[in-house]
């Protein structure tokens, strides 16, 4: 039938010899591969751990001091610089612990420098003390000493640093000798060139709140039925009020700057109103603005002489004051044309009408004025108000009769 077993079973044979001699060969070539790497290792090993042994010593205790003899530089620590050439360097064997690198380092010191607490203002060394506690205490009564209110917060205007480390012990003082230092007046500090007390100047910063009035405006109304000159308040103004809310810096005490930082309006002003009249009044004099050549008693009602013509304190009284109440009419003397109308040097508001025949007369201290300039007035035509505007001590009319330039006694041209 051509199926041989024999020969089968031979080929089968082959294929086994054949899978475990490529499994010897490959176990063979992996143990060879592990025990190359088996020797880098034992070689390499060695070395990274004596590299990271090294590096942890150098980084945890291979520490340098360096002691510097300047006076301006007597901060020692294991991280002080110095750029003085005046300096030595100490080092010290290492095989534990920090603390006893520094303990070996004050023992081999023999008292150059001790362990202690600097204090520092703008990056300058002031001086050092055993105590930290008691330093700090110092820094914060003299802030709390520079308080002028509970609410303020104070600091001080320069930088204050407090660090420690080793430090020469001639650089090491009491914390009452260090506050002497700090504290010390001007006079003790000549060969400086700061202010002692600006040593720790306090910078303290406050709010104060204050109220504040508020100005009122005024509102003029005209009204048809009131006479030019005449005025009347309609409307009392009334006062606002506003909240200002200030923040003030003090140096050591005195005042620097002051800045509003808020304000609040707590009421509105009321505006005062008042009526100002606009009629112009019915003329009652007589003729048409021609001089008559006799003058007539120019205040309304009559009023009340309160100072007559002549010497008056020290100076010449060039005219008469006739008292009467603000608004108190006041008309023209005589006929003639109006030459001034408005304020006029220590007079205030006046009138002046030029009667064409030599004569002048003036009306001084008016509170206001109904005549313009150029205005030809008859006589008794009302050209002002009574007031007290310029060099007036109370409510008059200033009255003047001039001849040619020559200032006359009104009481010889006129009366009541």
């Amino acid at each position: 039938m051509g199926y041989k077993p024999r020969s089968f079973r031979r080929d089968v044979c082959q294929i086994n010899e054949d899978y475990i001699s490529a499994r010897e060969y490959y176990a063979a070539k992996a143990k060879k591969k592990r025990m190359v790497m088996k020797t880098i290792f034992n070689y390499t090993a060695p070395v990274i751990a004596a590299v990271a042994f090294i590096f942890v010593v150098n980084y945890w205790t291979g520490i340098d001091y360096n002691v510097t003899k300047a006076e301006s530089v007597q901060y020692f620590s294991a991280s002080a610089s110095t750029d003085t050439t005046d300096s030595a360097s100490l080092s010290v064997a290492v095989n534990s612990s920090k603390e006893t690198i520094e303990d070996r380092m004050l023992d081999s010191a023999q008292g150059v420098v001790e362990e202690a607490t600097g204090l520092y203002v703008d990056g300058q060394f002031i001086s050092a003390t055993p105590s930290a506690g008691e330093l700090q205490l110092m820094l914060d009564s003299i802030l709390e000493q520079g308080k002028t209110t509970p609410d303020s917060t104070v600091e001080f205007t320069k930088p204050v640093d407090v660090k420690y480390g080793l430090y020469s012990t001639s650089s090491i003082d009491s914390i009452e000798e260090i506050k002497d230092i700090v504290t010390a007046p001007v006079s003790d500090q000549a060969d400086t060139d700061s202010a002692a007390e600006e040593l720790l100047s306090v910078k303290e910063t406050l709010q104060v709140v204050r109220t504040e009035p508020i100005a009122y405006e005024t509102k003029e109304i005209e009204d048809k039925s009131m006479e030019i000159g005449l005025t009347k308040v309609k409307t009392e103004g009334v006062k606002g009020e506003k909240q200002i809310v200030e923040e003030i810096v003090l140096i050591d005490g005195k005042e620097t700057t002051r800045t509003v930082v808020q304000e609040n309006i707590l009421k509105e002003p009321v505006a005062k109103e008042v009526l100002v009249g606009t009629k112009v009044p019915a003329y009652t004099g007589t003729g048409s603005g021609v001089p008559s050549g006799q003058f007539m008693w120019p205040v309304e009602g009559g009023g009340v002489i309160t100072s007559t013509f002549g010497y008056r304190w020290g100076t010449t009284h060039k005219g008469i004051d006739i008292g009467a109440s603000k608004g108190t009419g006041i008309v023209a003397s005589d006929g003639g044309v109006v030459v001034h109308s408005g304020w006029y040097y220590g007079y205030g508001y006046a009138i002046i009408i030029d009667h064409g025949n030599g004569y002048k007369t003036l009306y001084g201290h008016c509170s206001s004025l109904v005549a313009k300039k150029g205005q030809t007035v008859a006589k008794g035509q009302l050209i002002a108000r009574v007031g007290s505007t310029g060099n007036s001590t109370g409510n008059h009319c200033h009255f003047e009769v001039i001849q040619n330039g020559v200032h006359k006694n009104p009481l010889n041209y006129v009366s009541k």
